[in-house]
């Protein structure tokens, strides 16, 4: 079975490769097909785990992955390696106490947090608490707002990323503001990765749902 999935880089201030977004394609088409994210995900995995491994898809760089809420409460990122695989928490996921605690234990057993398209609200502390690396999307908010969200969050000891910067302008709003990382067509488009394979979905049974729990 053929399987496809793309891959992003993502930069440092001095232009260099410090890992990639993995993301989910269903066909050699550089564009996602709305899916339950779920899904998405666990094919994503399934895909990387029974062809090259996470290190070589990234050249031994981190991997950026999104996870939903019901991924997170499963412990579905403990199938990766905490070395390389970073949790990457995707915008509607609240900071509910036990997904707090599900993210503090991830945190302790060495993976990176990171909270995508964040934008700030004071509910969401105990997460930003936690959190390695905070996105912030480019084409979400003005450059105003951004600045005035990065200015909140200074005080976190977070790294801020830059996404979907797609202009040099941006890039250098983007730098003058503060960010630490960088990602978007700007630097780099995704690019698809492509092969075959026996199995298109992640099989977990139900004694593996519970090792991965506990």
């Amino acid at each position: 079975m053929h399987f496809f999935y793309a891959r992003q880089a993502i930069y440092d201030k001095n232009g260099e490769i410090i890992g990639y977004e993995l993301l989910h394609r269903s066909s050699s088409v550089n564009r996602y097909q709305q899916m339950n994210g779920d899904k998405a995900t666990l094919e994503l995995l399934a895909q990387i785990i029974q062809t090259s491994g996470i290190e070589r898809v990234t050249n031994g760089k981190l991997a950026f992955v999104n996870y939903t809420r019901n991924l997170l409460l499963q412990n579905i990122p403990l199938m990766m390696p905490c070395k390389t695989a970073v949790v990457e928490i995707l915008e509607n996921v609240r900071a509910e106490h036990r997904l707090v605690d599900i993210c503090r234990k991830l945190s302790e057993k060495g993976y990176m947090i990171v909270l995508d398209d964040f934008i700030f609200h004071s509910d969401m502390e105990p997460l930003v608490l936690l959190a390695d690396i905070i996105k912030i999307d480019f084409r979400q908010e003005s450059i105003h707002n951004i600045k005035m969200g990065v200015n909140k969050l200074r005080q976190y000891r977070a790294k801020l990323l830059a996404e979907k910067v797609e202009t040099k302008e941006e890039f250098n709003a983007a730098l003058d503001a503060g960010f630490d990382y960088f990602q978007g067509n700007f630097f780099s488009k995704a690019e698809i990765i492509s092969g075959s394979h026996m199995l298109s979905e992640l099989d977990l049974n139900k004694n593996e749902r519970q090792k991965l729990s506990r």
